[in-house]
């Protein structure tokens, strides 16, 4: 008859687990989790929706799970990727931006400095843009056809 200390230990040895020893020494594991991406070699790319991908070095791999159509990808949490966002916008102006509350995007003041006790002021055009990372959406503003009103530079007289 076999004790009960004895049973304990045979079940805790057939665990098909990873070994303690290797836990310990590969620390703590993140994983990705998307769709197949175009890849330069050396790497693997996930799509993780939206505008967003994740791109991996090969080497940073531990292991590679596949649920359905989507791949889980386990990295070392020390390790570095790259979050890709690729986008296309059109260089456009418009007053549909999300960039900023009770202001309108067109005539948006994107910054204000005081010099000697007057204000410059900067008034800058917004192209605006939503993008989405993982079911998120972000707004993304590029300030252009900026122009300074400095009241400290006297106007020039052509």
């Amino acid at each position: 008859m076999s004790s009960p200390l004895a049973e304990l230990k045979a079940a805790c040895t057939s665990s098909k687990s990873v070994p303690d020893v290797e836990s310990i020494k590969n620390g703590v594991s993140t994983w990705f989790r998307g769709l197949p991406a175009p890849a330069s070699p050396g790497t693997v790319a996930l799509a993780i929706g939206g505008d967003a991908k994740v791109i991996i070095n090969e080497g940073d791999i531990r292991s590679v799970e596949k649920v359905g159509e989507l791949y889980r990808v386990e990295v070392s949490a020390e390790s570095h990727f790259l979050l890709r966002i690729d986008k296309v916008m059109k260089a456009t102006v418009t007053d549909d931006c999300g960039c900023g509350k009770d202001q309108s995007p067109s005539a948006a003041r994107t910054d204000v400095v005081a010099r000697q006790k007057l204000t410059v002021w900067e008034m800058c055009e917004r192209i605006c843009a939503s993008i989405t990372i993982a079911g998120i959406t972000f707004w993304i503003c590029i300030d252009v056809n900026c122009i300074t009103l400095d009241p400290n530079i006297p106007p020039q007289r052509e």
